[in-house]
């Protein structure tokens, strides 16, 4: 084998092995993002969870869950105010097979964080079995640092107590 060959055969073997030995933890940079600080309220005929799933720089989104009984529950209107910012829905989807329904906001989001502003409201109007209410959703934009790990370490599987399920089983006293 030539030494061009071996050399260019070990360079691939070294490139699949440091593929496969990647490490899992890999942290990811933080950025700040909203959260809604209470989670679920009641809209009457059912009760109504929202969860930031996207928020980025120019703007966030929102999932919202329908829970219990299955009413007629529309969205009239759908907005978030932050600070002195006040912006409404660019888009509100009808409510899918889950139950849920995505609702978008485009704003500078990035400049609202460097004005300081760190609280703000979803608010929603939605209206069921004839009746109109008002919702209004606590948020606050945080940040939780640099760094944050993309890997979670296992976690004991329901009713198992506290036992941990172990990819590797423990070595035995004979073992080294």
């Amino acid at each position: 084998m030539s030494t061009t060959l071996r050399e260019c055969a070990l360079l691939a073997l070294a490139a699949l092995a440091s593929i496969a030995t990647s490490s899992p933890t890999q942290p990811h940079r933080g950025y700040p993002s909203w959260r809604v600080e209470r989670p679920r309220i009641d809209a009457g005929c059912t009760s109504l969870s929202a969860e930031v799933v996207l928020s980025g720089k120019e703007g966030l989104g929102v999932v919202l869950l329908r829970e219990g009984a299955s009413c007629d529950l529309r969205i009239e209107r759908a907005r978030v105010r932050i600070g002195a910012l006040t912006k409404d829905a660019i888009a509100i989807e009808d409510w899918d097979e889950k139950q849920t329904t995505y609702l978008g906001f485009a704003f500078d989001n990035e400049r609202t964080w460097n004005e300081g502003v760190r609280t703000g409201a979803l608010e929603l109007v939605v209206s069921a079995e004839g009746a109109r209410r008002e919702l209004a959703y606590p948020m606050v934009h945080a940040w939780d640092g640099w760094h944050a790990p993309t890997y979670e370490p296992p976690r004991p599987l329901p009713g198992a107590g506290s036992a941990m399920p172990l990819a590797v089983p423990p070595p035995t006293e004979s073992e080294p």
